[in-house]
């Protein structure tokens, strides 16, 4: 959901920067426009500066630049968090980090010791998910600690998450940056045949669709 509404306040920002185009008679060659297409894909507004349309390309710099930010925050805080979690394990649980994946995590963040999650899973005959003693084994010395360990492993799954939203959010930077271009250029092309620009923006399911066509 918070996905979709960044996008969607990303495309309304667009949008009203969509329709205060700054006007200009210049017509541009099919190089130029293949060039400045490739530039917004590679750094969204370098494009628009190219063409001399600098408030709209400041824009697009800005937002690739925040979210380049927030990426690097989210990705360190989660990596942090994640590293943090393990050690607070190794002295509270006496867990043995090296090898355990996201369950293993998972599960010593909702039971206290492994005899109390070996019972549950026998009592459930779900013989396979029962853990071994040895570098399997943990027993929390007090809840809260349990409690304080599952709330680090939970901010550190919400960060990662964070981060591969804002990657959405960077990817539609682009496509954004690539229609603008192809606004800022329709009709101003000396070749007729590059001017076959088709967009659709339309909801499916809980997500918007993004839909590009543009001929070189």
């Amino acid at each position: 959901m918070k996905n979709k509404k960044t996008c969607m306040l990303l495309i309304l920002a667009f949008s009203t920067l969509l329709f205060s185009q700054e006007v200009g008679e210049k017509t541009y060659s099919v190089g130029e426009t293949r060039l400045t297409v490739l530039k917004s894909i590679v750094l969204p507004g370098w494009g628009e500066h190219s063409l001399g349309h600098h408030k709209r390309g400041y824009f697009f710099n800005s937002t690739e630049l925040t979210g380049w930010l927030a990426y690097a925050a989210f990705t360190v805080y989660g990596k942090q968090t994640r590293n943090d979690m393990r050690t607070f394990a190794a002295d509270h649980a006496g867990v043995s980090v090296a090898g355990k994946g996201n369950q293993y995590w998972t599960d010593i963040g909702n039971y206290m010791n492994i005899h109390e999650y070996n019972d549950q899973k026998a009592r459930y005959r779900q013989m396979d998910l029962i853990y071994t003693q040895g570098d399997q084994f943990w027993a929390w010395d007090l809840k809260k600690n349990q409690k304080k360990f599952d709330d680090m492993r939970l901010n550190s799954r919400i960060a990662k998450r964070n981060a591969s939203m804002v990657v959405s959010a960077l990817v539609l930077n682009r496509l954004l940056s690539v229609i603008d271009i192809a606004t800022l250029t329709k009709n101003k092309v000396e070749n007729p045949y590059t001017d076959d620009l088709e967009t659709y923006i339309f909801p499916e399911g809980d997500r918007l669709t993004l839909s590009l066509n543009y001929r070189f």
